[in-house]
């Protein structure tokens, strides 16, 4: 008998096979066998096999830990048996009830990634409801991580986990943090209680760490600002403190973390520059690992945002171009959404018409001749692309029509979701006969295909009331029953939000109907409408327990206040006390509605949102909604005045918030009440602001900021008698802002004031002395000039240069964003001194981007040239103030080292460069201040251009500008360049009139009218691609709509053909006949 010795449950073998003998282990030793080797990370096959032989005979022995453990170690090591996961599925619901937190947790976390069993998870949430379990942060964190990763939604769980989540909440660390909320946003459980309570557990995390917040991952942050985003919880806090800690930290996030934390910054709009730099420079860093699908993403959630960098967006649409056939039909539909927002007007040209469109028409056109025909689900996303931007296509039809097979309900509710949004006679008649197959499976539809179809529906529904009396309108109607019945018979299945507004869909529809058809009553009774007033009835009473969220009492609000629904007093009473509880919960549309139906209610409304019983984010809603609450604005001014209310706000302060001064200020600013009594105000508004507890919990500087905009409308429209009392309030909210603001929040209150020309030294010396030197500093100092202000400017320029000095030490692109605004803005201010223009000149010579990444030198090469251009400017107007000859060698000394730099680093980049019409502008001017200097450095980066149009097919209006500054030779000699750029164009099926959006048709026409100076030439090639352009241009003119170019233009086109220039006006007059033949040409005939 061989003898062995046992080390940690291993039995002793030779070095390199250790001999596990599995016959002999008991489920105990076995667990922490397979947790040993799966955290080592060892075992082979033949290891994992004989433990799955092992498992499947003594299932029946293994107990709650046993189980946790084993399940736990085999997911780990990616061991998938499906009988042995099927065997502890069985075994851990036969003995489910003895599991406690512990054992629950990493069961359903390994059971979640291995096997997904519904019944499992049915279980084990009774057991999770029916025994007194503890559970710690991590557990709950596990828990509900594996209920999102199944898509098991419970509320009563999660309820539950959410109580025991509070009780440990200070033992959460910031990876459960971020696994919680992860969970919760894919399961849509998004309670407002229990978002505030996550979101005023980080808060205070985050202001009692360092800067750096150790411990942070891209992954925790991406799941905590994912999560939040979708909430309706204010965290602006949690942003900028996040968008801190990577920047702080240098953190590099992966992809998937990048496009996560881009749409969250979407999804809540936020603007903050720091995190928004730093979300553009990790794309930029790594752009060749983002997949077109990524980039799509994030474009779709930046395009959001006011200040998204234009040249970001031109260079990530570009690479989405090129790379289309690689996109998937949802990244297609994100694109139309994102490319038809303009980001500002230098990307007017970059819509989804001139980039995107010609591309996806030619795809859908491959999908209509193929031999296989698309799915439905592609036809179905293809259809919601071009409804999402209201763009019709007769190819859509054809698309649709390749569909030989019955649709499927998902389909069916999308394909008429998105022709609904088109409004056409033919989407509506297509929508017409979908209807018919609605109504053959009804029952079937699911809550959300019903919402959508219903929706489509009353938004058309004035197109299908003019179809009454005939077959349309009756299928129309059938339709309408069928859906009624589907709501009916499962409205218990539906979501909150998904039933209010399937029933406010209903309501409109029915409300249509019974304003034009006039037997009403016996089409209310198809309608079912008696039955769908019961359930209204019912869900009203049930919503306040339900965890409603914002939008969810609008179906319930408008049925009950229309007057189709035939409310009895007692009935109308049952609904208005089921939401009146939880008015809160009421947005403004809904409120509206309410306030106009009954007057006693109205009262009770404006009571309640005047006191501020509404919270903090639906009282913004209100702001943003004053056109539907013309009312409570005037009771606002009413209340003002009254003496009761005066005494109510001396007494309870802890309503007051920055809306109410803002709710003041649009009264006075946008519907120009009769001004309240000065004293009454006066004393409310003394009350109002007399505690600064009350205030250091809102945003102070916002409320400043408002009654600046109000001072500066009064002003503007010289009612000036009322400014007086609104300095005194900015007077007095000044030290509260001192003592709860930011220093840059201070700094950027200080500047809005100065822009408005409101004088506050308090504030401005304050953020003066306080705020880093950087671009908002520099901007305060420039608005200094609109306010009587004494500014101590030398010791400024000291300041100016030694932060400028350690901007350009680094390589970071962002830093030389702010280098650029913060020159721009010193130049627009005048405080470009000397001294700060030499420093600049003489770091910027000696400095190069290094970066090899083929996308990071456009963004810094774009700013490196505007930059130039902005200090060549200065080196012109530099005046040394001892003699005119030493200024004008230092312009020419200094220039001809700039462009002599610039040439360097377009020769060092060429391979690289991507410029927008931006860049190349600046090429140009660069251009133009050499000739200035009389410098032949000019035709050098004349040269460098013209290789670049001609690589890249760039814009016209470049080649003209050039052109108009003596480079027509070198223009001229490209002109093959420029002729094959409008052939790439319509072999790319883009129409000629698109061009016009491009705004190159006078730039087109302009370059052919200099090119006719040139007919006469000496010089033969220069002569003959003369004429190639003017024919090239005139062909060009006679096929297209040219509305958009100027008369005067046409006029000297036109001009050269009749000046006589032999053959070759021979030729040009007959295309010139051509063209003023076109009928759209008439107008030019004069």
């Amino acid at each position: 008998m061989k003898l062995s010795r046992s080390f940690h449950l291993f039995i002793r073998g030779n070095r390199h096979s250790p001999n596990f003998e599995l016959s002999n282990k008991s489920p105990s030793q076995l667990s922490h066998l397979i947790g040993r080797i799966s955290k080592a990370g060892r075992g082979d096959i033949k290891f994992w096999s004989d433990i799955n032989s092992k498992i499947l005979s003594i299932y029946r022995d293994l107990g709650p830990r046993n189980i946790a453990f084993i399940s736990n170690g085999l997911s780990r090591s990616n061991v998938r048996d499906d009988r042995v996961w099927k065997m502890l599925a069985e075994q851990a619901i036969a003995i489910s009830h003895s599991f406690d937190g512990q054992d629950i947790a990493l069961f359903l976390n390994a059971a979640s990634k291995m096997h997904k069993s519904q019944k499992l998870f049915e279980q084990f949430s009774q057991v999770i409801l029916e025994n007194e379990i503890s559970f710690k942060a991590k557990h709950i964190a596990l828990i509900i991580n594996a209920y999102s990763r199944v898509g098991y939604r419970d509320l009563d769980v999660l309820n539950k986990l959410f109580s025991e989540c509070e009780k440990c909440k200070l033992d959460l660390d910031f990876q459960e943090f971020g696994n919680i909320l992860n969970g919760c946003y894919k399961l849509k459980y998004l309670h407002k209680s229990f978002i505030q309570l996550m979101r005023d557990e980080l808060n205070y995390r985050l202001r009692n760490l360092n800067k750096t917040c150790t411990g942070l991952s891209g992954q925790n942050i991406s799941n905590i600002l994912q999560a939040l985003a979708h909430s309706e919880v204010e965290c602006n806090y949690i942003f900028t403190r996040f968008g801190t800690t990577l920047i702080n930290n240098h953190s590099q996030i992966n992809t998937v973390e990048v496009t996560a934390i881009a749409n969250a910054l979407g999804k809540v709009k936020y603007n903050g520059q720091e995190f928004l730099k730093y979300i553009t420079f990790q794309v930029y860093s790594n752009f060749n690992r983002y997949s077109t699908d990524q980039l799509s993403i994030i474009l779709y959630s930046l395009c959001r945002l006011d200040k998204m960098p234009v040249d970001f967006y031109i260079t990530v649409v570009k690479r989405i171009v090129n790379g289309l056939s690689k996109t998937n039909d949802k990244t297609i539909s994100m694109l139309f959404t994102a490319l038809t927002v303009k980001v500002s007007n230098h990307c007017d040209r970059l819509t989804i018409l001139d980039d995107l469109y010609p591309h996806i028409r030619k795809r859908i056109r491959m999908m209509i001749n193929d031999t296989n025909p698309p799915t439905q689900e592609i036809i179905a996303s293809v259809v919601c692309s071009f409804a999402r931007v209201g763009l019709e296509d007769p190819m859509i039809y054809k698309l649709i029509d390749t569909i030989d097979t019955e649709l499927k309900n998902s389909s069916l509710a999308a394909i008429i979701h998105g022709l609904g949004k088109l409004h056409s006679i033919e989407s509506l008649n297509y929508i017409n006969k979908y209807l018919r197959n609605v109504i053959a499976d009804a029952v079937n539809l699911l809550p959300l295909h019903v919402s959508n179809i219903l929706n489509s529906l009353a938004t058309n529904v004035d197109h299908f009331v003019k179809l009454d009396k005939s077959d349309g309108f009756q299928t129309f109607i059938d339709a309408i029953a069928a859906l009624s019945l589907n709501i009916l018979s499962k409205y218990t299945l539906y979501s909150h939000q998904l039933l209010s507004s399937a029933i406010t869909s209903y309501t409109l529809i029915c409300e249509c109907i019974c304003d034009n058809v006039r037997n009403f009553d016996k089409i209310s009774q198809k309608l079912h409408m008696d039955t769908v007033k019961d359930v209204v009835i019912e869900c009203s009473r049930k919503l306040s327990i339900g965890n409603a969220s914002v939008c969810d009492y609008e179906g319930i609000i408008t049925f009950a206040t229309s007057p189709v629904s035939h409310l009895s007093v007692g009935e109308y009473t049952n609904v208005i006390n089921g939401v009146i509880g939880e008015l809160e919960c009421v947005n403004v549309k809904a409120l509206s509605r309410l306030i106009e139906a009954n007057t006693t209610f109205k009262n009770q409304c404006i009571q309640m949102a005047i006191n501020g019983s509404i919270d903090e984010l639906n009282y913004k809603n209100y702001i943003e909604h004053l056109d539907d609450l013309d009312v409570i604005l005037d009771k606002f001014v009413e209340l003002v005045n009254n003496e009761a209310w005066l005494s109510v706000v001396k007494n309870d302060k802890k309503y007051f918030a920055e809306d109410k001064i803002s709710l003041a200020s649009r009264i006075i600013n946008e519907f120009n009440q009769s001004s309240p009594n000065d004293l009454s105000y006066t004393d409310l508004m003394d009350n109002l602001y007399s505690s600064t507890d009350a205030l250091s919990k809102f945003n102070v500087c916002g409320v400043i900021k408002s009654i600046a905009n109000a001072i500066d409308y009064l002003n503007t429209t010289n009612k000036t008698n009322f400014t007086p009392f609104l300095y005194n309030l900015i007077h007095k909210l000044i030290p509260v802002v001192l003592q709860t603001s930011e220093t840059n929040e201070i700094a950027s209150t200080a500047c809005y004031l100065c822009e408005k020309k409101i004088c506050m030294p308090l504030i401005i010396d304050h953020a003066l002395s306080h705020c880093e030197m950087g671009y908002l500093k520099i901007k305060l100092v420039g608005s200094l000039k609109n306010v009587p202000y004494k500014l101590n400017n030398s010791a400024l320029v000291t300041e100016f240069g030694n932060h400028i000095n350690e901007m350009l030490v680094t390589p970071f692109p962002p830093q030389l964003e702010d280098i650029l605004n913060c020159f721009k803005t010193l130049q627009q201010y005048d405080l470009l001194e000397d001294q700060i223009l030499n420093l600049l000149i003489d770091t910027i010579l000696s400095w190069r981007p290094t970066d090899s990444n083929a996308a990071a030198p456009f963004m810094m090469i774009q700013q490196l040239l505007q930059l130039t251009r902005i200090l060549l400017t200065q080196v012109k107007n530099y005046k040394s103030g001892v003699d005119d000859m030493v200024s004008l060698e230092y312009q020419k000394n200094m220039g001809i080292k700039l462009i002599e730099w610039t040439i360097e680093l377009l020769h060092d980049h060429s391979g690289a460069i991507i410029l927008s019409v931006d860049g190349y502008d600046h090429l140009v001017a660069i251009i133009k201040q050499s000739n200035d200097l009389n410098y032949e450095g000019g035709g050098h980066i004349s040269g460098l251009l013209l290789n670049l149009i001609a690589k890249l097919h760039m814009p016209i209006e470049v080649l003209y500008n050039l052109a108009d500054i003596g480079y027509f030779d070198r223009i001229i000699q490209s002109v093959d360049a420029t002729v094959s750029t409008f052939s790439v164009v319509e072999s790319q099926g883009i129409e000629i009139n698109g061009l016009r959006k491009h705004g190159q048709w006078n730039s087109l026409c302009k370059l052919a009218y200099i090119a006719s100076h040139y007919l006469s030439s000496s010089n033969d090639c220069i002569r003959d691609k003369a004429e190639a352009l003017i024919i090239t241009v005139l062909d060009m003119l006679a096929r297209a709509d040219t509305d958009g170019v100027g008369s005067d233009i046409i006029v000297k086109l036109c001009g050269i053909l009749y000046s006589g220039y032999g053959e070759v006006i021979g030729r040009l007059t007959e295309r010139g006949r051509l063209y003023l033949n076109n009928p759209k040409k008439q107008f030019i005939r004069y």
